[in-house]
């Protein structure tokens, strides 16, 4: 190989590096920057089907990561905010959002000054992260430097691709007919599939196609090979992962498989047709291309979506919801998000919460508590397993500092419910094994504590009322405590039971600190709904029987 070669291959390789460092760097400043004002608009633009659609092709374009967008569409789907057709919708609006990468190379990567147009962006990008490291502002310095290095890549390939038209002649290649589409379709999907964005994909292919080194047939095909490709990061993301997970993934390979299949059978007229409304503009007329593509798959899908939405809701089942010790909010590809990985963990936690809080409401409701609390334990340890894996996952993601201390605050919670968990699990063994014969007095003393518990589980606990409410719950045991021992000094009953009878109780007590403290920490996770239903207490408190 040539002396030539080996430069051209540098610089082809170099320029493809500084494109996707450009891209990466642009993608998290905007994130860094607007992050929470994107997931607001995913959140409440997405009551129609047009609103879903228009809300994910809006937040693509502009944080330019159709991955992050997918991630939040879960998210939501996850945790019941948006129906599986909401997702459907924002994820085909994500597609449309990836055209928006096409027509900045194709329109502002050749008719200027790539330096002059770049160089200010990277200097002023810098100057604003030096003076505002954290934050917004320095976000978007962040984002700014990346959208200059994007272009800096960009005319790092021009020159690559301008010297290999010389030395490759890929036009020869491209004359085999039918075989020439098959081949470029490979080509895109490849390239896309190894730097796991459609986006950079297309970006070569333009400038390649601009340079003269790819014909414009082949590059629509390889164009056409990029989009399939987007689907193989979700189908990584997703192995293993949640029916909700699962479904969305099937609905975005469906839609970009039949849009593909019909652009292939029309695929002569639509080339003819961009590069006609480009005026002959290679570049331009790629990137209209893309755009054709993609709009005509949305109006592929307009009348199918529903329909393919409760078809996907069958499949799956078996993986989904009803295995309570499966995880189903938290995601692996959720990591790389980790404002919707802290939300997703909150609400997994919230599950977490309830299902501890349930194992001790069937200690206090039973004297032989059933044989669910043993599957409810097993169900506790697993997603606490899962919990903690995800956790120590994200504290190794680049994280906001109101990110990171939230983390600590869930590892919390999860290590006070498992104790809650571990302690109802002890009373049930000592209610079964310590039968002990009392008075009446004394076990309508201890029914009268355990319903008021019971009661008080169904309080809203909040962090500014765990305080009083662990004030109640020792100011309860204090009074059944004195009650006790008052009947203690009664020969009918023995110093064996009136302690045996007192370990119990404090067992219960010590059952409902931790769920207290658990579910302070919570909220201070931001979780603002109550872990139970009942936020107005529809029956008084029993009162201590004479």
């Amino acid at each position: 190989m040539t002396g030539v070669m080996w430069t051209l291959i540098g610089t082809f390789v170099g320029g493809v590096g500084l494109f996707l460092l450009g891209m990466q760097l642009m993608t998290d400043g905007l994130k860094r920057a607007q992050g929470q004002a994107m997931r607001r608009v995913l959140a409440t633009w997405t009551h129609t089907r047009l609103r879903a659609l228009l809300a994910g092709a809006f937040v693509t374009a502009v944080v330019q990561a159709s991955g992050a967008v997918i991630v939040a569409a879960l998210g939501f789907v996850n945790a019941g905010l948006l129906p599986l057709l909401g997702g459907l919708w924002i994820v085909f609006g994500a597609s449309l959002g990836t055209t928006a990468t096409g027509w900045l190379v194709a329109l502002l990567g050749f008719d200027f000054d790539i330096k002059a147009l770049a160089l200010p962006f990277i200097g002023l990008g810098v100057a604003l992260q030096l003076l505002a490291q954290k934050g917004k502002l320095g976000g978007l310095g962040q984002a700014l430097a990346g959208f200059g290095l994007f272009f800096i890549g960009i005319g790092t390939l021009q020159g690559g691709f301008a010297g290999l038209a010389d030395q490759v002649n890929l036009h020869a290649l491209a004359s085999h007919g039918g075989w020439t589409t098959v081949v470029f379709i490979g080509v895109g999907l490849g390239l896309t599939v190894m730097m796991q964005s459609s986006s950079a994909s297309l970006a070569i292919v333009i400038t390649a196609t601009a340079g003269g080194v790819l014909p414009f047939h082949a590059a629509t095909a390889a164009a056409i090979g990029a989009n399939v490709g987007t689907t193989s990061t979700a189908i990584f993301a997703v192995i293993g992962a949640s029916a909700n997970a699962r479904r969305l993934v099937t609905g975005q390979v469906i839609f970009k498989l039949l849009t593909a299949t019909v652009v292939l059978l029309v695929l002569p007229w639509m080339t003819e047709l961009s590069l006609t409304l480009a005026g002959g503009n290679l570049a331009t007329g790629l990137a209209l291309f893309h755009t054709l593509f993609n709009v005509l798959g949305v109006l592929l899908m307009w009348p199918l979506a529903t329909p393919m939405a409760r078809r996907l809701d069958t499949l799956f089942v078996g993986q989904g919801v009803p295995d309570e010790a499966r995880p189903r909010y938290i995601e692996v590809s959720m990591l790389s998000e980790p404002a919707s990985a802290i939300e997703a963990l909150t609400r997994e936690l919230a599950r977490l919460a309830e299902i501890a809080r349930r194992m001790v409401a069937a200690v206090l409701s039973a004297e032989h508590p059933n044989g669910t609390l043993t599957r409810d334990r097993l169900i506790v340890a697993a997603l606490s397993d899962s919990l903690g894996d995800f956790v120590t996952a994200l504290q190794e993601r680049p994280l906001t500092p109101r990110e990171s201390a939230a983390l600590p605050h869930a590892l919390q919670a999860v290590t006070y419910y498992n104790t809650a968990a571990d302690l109802a699990i002890e009373l049930s063994e000592a209610l079964q094994a310590d039968q002990v014969d009392t008075d009446p007095v004394t076990e309508a003393a201890v029914a009268w504590f355990k319903g008021a518990l019971l009661a008080r589980l169904d309080d809203q606990i909040v962090s500014d009322r765990a305080k009083a409410l662990r004030a109640d719950v020792n100011a309860d045991y204090q009074a059944l405590k004195s009650r006790l021992l008052h009947q203690g000094t009664r020969p009918e009953l023995s110093t064996h039971a009136l302690v045996t009878r007192l370990e119990q109780m404090s067992l219960l007590r010590r059952a409902m600190r931790q769920l207290i403290k658990g579910h302070k920490q919570l909220r201070q996770l931001g979780y603002r709904a109550a872990t139970h239903v009942d936020l107005k207490r529809t029956q008084p408190l029993p009162t201590l029987p004479p």
